[in-house]
């Protein structure tokens, strides 16, 4: 949150609509010319880190929606030998594919940043009610204490949608919103495929 902070001070807000490089240049006023290498450094890490996590995690939740009836049975099958989610990870890399055929990074970038923090926003909604209504059923025993409940929910859903809000401020608003409305899109097919 500083180091955030300290960029968004050294650059101000407008900077991040112009790009990375406007950031990295920011970087380099305010931290001199290691600012320029730290920047791209921690740019560089974000975006892996953000794309191994998705690449990970998105097959398996496609896996597990696949098992529980969701979506068809065979994105569910796993590899035998590893346990890996082959179909899921097979769609979603077609998916990928497509939509990086289909624009430039920054508009991907753009689109996903936009319904991950969506998403981010909405379950740490979803978190807060659920917490409250599992202190109201006596069966269901705490597998987690957050002292600090719900103030990291809410801290977290704010700062989600705080950030969504200027993500669609700096750039193209339809451009934040179309990733959002694909999303959208989706829902009556997950509909259909419930039935």
């Amino acid at each position: 949150v500083l180091f955030s902070h300290a960029v968004v001070g050294a650059a101000g807000a407008q900077a991040f609509s112009a790009g990375p490089e406007a950031v990295i240049a920011a970087l380099d006023r305010l931290l001199g010319p290691v600012g320029a290498v730290l920047g791209r450094g921690v740019l560089v890490a974000g975006i892996v880190t953000t794309l191994l996590s998705t690449a990970l995690a998105g097959p398996r939740i496609t896996a597990e929606m696949a098992k529980r009836g969701d979506l068809p049975k065979s994105l569910g099958k796993r590899w035998e030998r590893t346990g890996a989610p082959t179909w899921a990870t097979l769609l979603q890399g077609a998916l990928a594919a497509g939509l990086v055929l289909t624009g430039t990074f920054e508009q991907l970038l753009t689109w996903t940043t936009s319904v991950m923090l969506l998403f981010g926003a909405l379950t740490a909604a979803v978190q807060v009610v659920l917490r409250l209504r599992d202190r109201k059923d006596a069966g269901i025993g705490a597998h987690f204490k957050d002292p600090i409940f719900p103030l990291a929910a809410l801290g977290y859903g704010g700062m989600c949608l705080w950030v969504l809000v200027q993500v669609a401020r700096g750039s193209d608003p339809l451009q934040s919103l179309s990733g959002v409305l694909l999303v959208l899109l989706g829902l009556p097919a997950f509909a259909w495929m419930r039935r």
